[in-house]
């Protein structure tokens, strides 16, 4: 059996064991051998809801996803004819999806997230509502109006500047590159973007990435914030993880769209239409446009002679259109207003005897001094870092691990039922969320979500993030 030499997804080409994607869409048509490939992920490791792909596309490794090591829930491959792998593949016929009625039985929200338009469900972007329903207030925001500021921007955060790498940036117009060669933001990891990108509803178009030396394309190289409301148009050229807005994504993606032209060329490929990677979570998002491509693969010198050259093409169709009424999903808001703190919280009666001391900068880190070995009300002792349900509501986040989504918890907020002390961020160097004595001398990158019951409500409610971006946590002794 030939080896497979790249991962291929229309919408994105790996979704990682901590990756989420919810209500995404894409229209794709596929062909090559030797990659993974899936109509819409090409592998999945992850967490998939509420999304659907057409068929374009006769040979895949999967039809929705080339690997289904994840989970896809409500999640479906839409085909003209029916076929006997329905269910395992998840597999709709285009008759069932052109019925309104059964949009819903499938498990689309069609009240908020998703309209019925052209006889499918069609996300709910109106763009010129996106600029009423998000504010930013405070001081300290980036506003990019032009070229010259948002290449600036760029230069500042791939040169390392910590301000630019954490700023809270709004973009106040639609900008034409016009062809400018683009170097990704954050094209090396350790100048990843962990600030948050507020696109406001306009779109930056006509960029072009061809530099070879570059392995992280796309609009973000790697992204640790958050980016909202952003549409991109481009073309991309070359190797290594090609996302039109996102290569590796290990932060969160919300409301955008990307529209992309991509040749890609090289040994193990990851190209995907509006992420390559995905660690983090991916919201109310699409991707449309024209990807083409060969995988190169080596073999040995004697061998080399006969070496041979793969093929593959996507075609995106349908872009996507907004139809719908007044009622548009609310993007996640970003209200980043708050004044820098540094609050010192004493142990409380869970754990007496417990050393932590947690500073709290607000929009930017967290550092934590000392161990932070408190114990939860069901014994276990891995660091915990309290939060509001209604700030989890507020900040528009998915809680895994316990099976409660944000829905739930609005839901719950409506009814006025929820225990304002019932969720923590289980702090975590990984998803087995390890205590933090163990990631001492480096800042952990990521926080795991966790659903948690506390024997003593008030007490942990004094503890909570005011921050819709995620929180760098540094251990400082």
């Amino acid at each position: 059996m030939a080896e497979n030499r790249g991962t291929m997804g229309g919408f994105a080409a790996v979704n990682k064991p901590e990756g989420i994607i919810e209500n995404c869409y894409c229209s794709t048509q596929l062909s090559g051998s030797q990659f993974v490939a899936g109509g819409f992920i090409g592998k999945n490791d992850g967490g998939i809801a509420k999304s659907y792909c057409e068929e374009k596309t006769k040979k895949l490794s999967g039809n929705f996803a080339g690997t289904r090591k994840g989970k896809a829930t409500d999640c479906y491959y839409v085909a003209e004819k029916s076929t006997k792998d329905e269910e395992k593949d998840c597999i709709i016929s285009s008759d069932v999806l052109r019925a309104k009625e059964n949009c819903k039985k499938l498990g689309f929200d069609m009240n908020e997230i998703w309209e019925y338009a052209e006889q499918e469900p069609h996300l709910r972007f109106q763009p010129e509502k996106w600029m009423e329903q998000v504010e930013i207030k405070g001081q300290q925001v980036v506003h990019i109006k032009n070229m010259q500021d948002l290449m600036q921007f760029a230069e500042s955060v791939n040169a390392g500047d910590h301000k630019s790498i954490n700023a809270i940036v709004r973009l106040e117009n639609s900008i034409d590159l016009k062809g400018q060669q683009w170097t990704p933001i954050g094209y090396k990891r350790i100048n990843a973007f962990a600030g948050l990108f507020d696109g406001n509803g306009y779109t930056i178009r006509n960029f072009v990435i061809r530099d070879d030396e570059v392995m992280q394309k796309g609009f973000f190289g790697y992204l640790k914030g958050s980016v909202c409301n952003l549409c991109v148009d481009c073309m991309i050229k070359g190797a290594g993880n090609i996302g039109a807005l996102v290569a590796t994504n290990e932060g969160i993606i919300s409301c955008c769209g990307a529209v992309t032209e991509i040749h890609a060329r090289g040994q193990e490929l990851n190209v995907g239409g509006l992420v390559a990677v995905n660690a983090g979570r991916v919201y109310k998002s699409y991707a449309a446009g024209k990807v083409t491509g060969k995988a190169l693969f080596v073999l040995p010198l004697a061998m080399a002679a006969s070496a041979a050259v793969l093929a593959f093409c996507i075609w995106v169709v349908n872009p996507f259109h907004s139809t719908g009424a007044n009622a548009v999903y609310q993007p996640i808001a970003a209200d980043p207003g708050q004044t820098k703190s540094n609050v010192t919280y004493e142990s409380d009666t869970q754990n007496a005897g417990a050393k932590h001391t947690l500073s709290f900068q607000f929009q930017e880190q967290l550092d934590v001094s000392g161990r932070r070995d408190r114990r939860g009300a069901g014994g276990g002792t891995h660091g915990l870092l309290p939060v509001r349900s209604g700030d989890m509501v507020r900040i528009a986040v998915l809680v895994s691990g316990g099976g409660t989504n944000l829905q739930a918890l609005l839901d719950a907020q409506a009814a006025g039922v929820f225990s304002r002390g019932e969720i923590c961020l289980v702090v975590s160097s990984s998803r087995r969320a390890y205590a933090l004595e163990r990631a001492k001398g480096a800042g952990v990158e990521t926080a795991v979500l966790s659903r948690r019951k506390f024997a003593d409500a008030a007490a942990y409610d004094r503890a909570m993030v005011q921050s819709e971006m995620p929180v760098t946590i540094n251990l400082i002794d």
